[in-house]
């Protein structure tokens, strides 16, 4: 009987002992658990606070001239900023002019404008204003506009160049903010956008007329009747305006060089397109033959007139 309970005992002691084993098992488990869980949000905390965007610094702005001086045809630029390097701006060199037919409106012919930055245009940099520039790119506006149908003539050119350095709103480096929002100054324009503008105004008159220049382009289907012009891609001539047999009337078909000189003789509509019956000829005098041009074949050439 002793010896059965001494036994007993012997298991009571052994399944106690095991059992405060596993209970410290698990709690230096649930320990390690616990440790492990505070640093994962720890790491998460670590992890958000690096991924807020850092308070962005104001930019402060209290300097902002424009340099300039005029040797003959040559105009010498330069900024004077306190502005950092990368910040983005607009030049502009411009006169303007009216259009004949409209006293309201004011239209600029540029001689120069790029987008650069403030970096490059610390120091001097020289553009010219001669006449020849602002009667070129006068022509090349023209020529543009005489193509898409609206063809315009000069009234008045101003007297004065007017030179613009603006800091626009969509500043490349972030750091700017949205809008410009960090750009700290008293130089803001009051229009509402946080732009920095600075203009100067230049008075030069133009030395010569440019009132008796014109359009040397047109449009595909602004042809005259008598008008002569020059193509400048090769352009199918047919040979009867409606045909009785069209193919046949294919067969004879013509294509005509880039650089054939064309002679409107008369204008014909169809499906709302013009077509000129013209005198074709090569860009060497040779005659080619008359036919019929469809105006939608012109689309998309620069045709000169002669």
């Amino acid at each position: 009987m002793r010896l059965i309970s001494n036994c007993l005992r012997l298991s009571i002691l052994t399944f106690f002992v095991l059992f405060m084993a596993c209970t410290g098992n698990q709690q230096e488990q649930t320990k390690k658990t616990e440790q492990k869980e505070e640093k994962s949000i720890d790491t998460v905390k670590q992890q958000a606070n690096a991924d807020k965007p850092a308070k962005q610094e104001k930019i402060l702005c209290e300097k902002y001239e424009v340099i300039q001086t005029i040797e003959g045809e040559i105009l010498k630029l330069s900024l004077d900023t306190d502005l950092p390097d990368y910040t983005d701006i607009m030049v502009s060199v411009s006169r303007s002019y009216k259009e004949k037919g409209d006293t309201e409106s004011t239209y600029l012919i540029d001689y120069f404008q790029e987008k650069s930055t403030v970096k490059k245009w610390r120091s001097q940099q020289e553009i010219s204003i001669s006449d020849k520039v602002f009667r070129n790119n006068l022509q090349k506006k023209m020529n543009i506009m005489s193509q898409l149908g609206m063809p315009f003539q000069t009234s008045t050119t101003s007297k004065q160049i007017e030179v613009s350095f603006v800091v626009p709103v969509n500043q490349s480096n972030p750091i700017f903010g949205k809008r410009n929002e960090n750009l700290q100054s008293n130089l803001i324009s009051p229009s509402g956008l946080r732009t920095i503008i600075k203009e100067k105004i230049i008075n030069k008159p133009l030395g010569s007329k440019v009132s008796n220049i014109r359009a040397t382009k047109v449009s595909a289907s602004d042809l005259q009747k008598g008008g002569v012009y020059t193509i400048s891609k090769e352009t199918p001539l047919m040979p009867e305006f409606e045909p009785a047999d069209p193919t046949t009337a294919i067969t004879k078909l013509k294509k005509l060089p880039p650089g054939s000189v064309i002679t409107v003789l008369s204008i014909r509509m169809k499906v709302n397109s013009p077509w000129y019956q013209v005198k074709a000829k090569s860009a060497t005098g040779l005659s080619i033959g008359e036919g019929w041009i469809n105006s939608i074949a012109l689309i998309g050439q620069d045709i000169k007139k002669n």
